[in-house]
């Protein structure tokens, strides 16, 4: 065997390593690390919710999702849709059918005023980025070092 194919071949078997290395990171330590990444943006976004009820403020929760095929994975905030909501004359009312309301405000009609945007969920993005980001970039290395650890067992 010549020296190309075996350059070859051991360039397929190190590719084949990081895959592994790859999927086991996005299975475990990615996920942890972006459930404390998503931390401070949860913490943000309660912080900056506006207060009627109290309802939408108890509502916001953080959830990890991750897509093995694509190799992505990534952080939601918002409300949730589990979340009890307030009554208001007889019929309940649940923050994530209203949270883009308050988001975005609404316009007048009929004999509504309108409501002003709050842009709490804006602000949060651009305020809690940073540091959700310096999270995610201490707490990756050590996933990708264990799982590495562990392909060589």
């Amino acid at each position: 065997m010549n020296a190309i194919a075996r350059f070859q071949r051991d360039m397929r078997k190190v590719s084949a390593q990081l895959d592994k290395i790859e999927r086991r990171v996005l299975r475990g330590g990615l996920r942890s690390a972006l459930n404390k990444a998503g931390t401070p943006i949860l913490s943000s976004a309660r912080n900056g919710a506006p207060v009627r009820t109290g309802a939408l403020k108890k509502s916001l929760r953080k959830k990890v999702w991750n897509n093995q095929r694509k190799s992505k994975a990534g952080v939601i905030v918002g409300a949730s849709t589990k979340a009890t909501g307030i009554v208001v004359d007889g019929v309940e009312v649940r923050p994530s059918k209203y949270l883009h309301l308050v988001e975005y405000g609404t316009a007048a009609h009929g004999k509504h005023p309108g409501t002003p945007p709050s842009g709490f969920m804006r602000r949060t993005r651009t305020e809690a980025t940073p540091r959700a980001r310096a999270i995610l970039a201490k707490e990756i290395g050590p996933a990708f070092k264990k799982a590495a650890a562990r392909l060589q067992k």
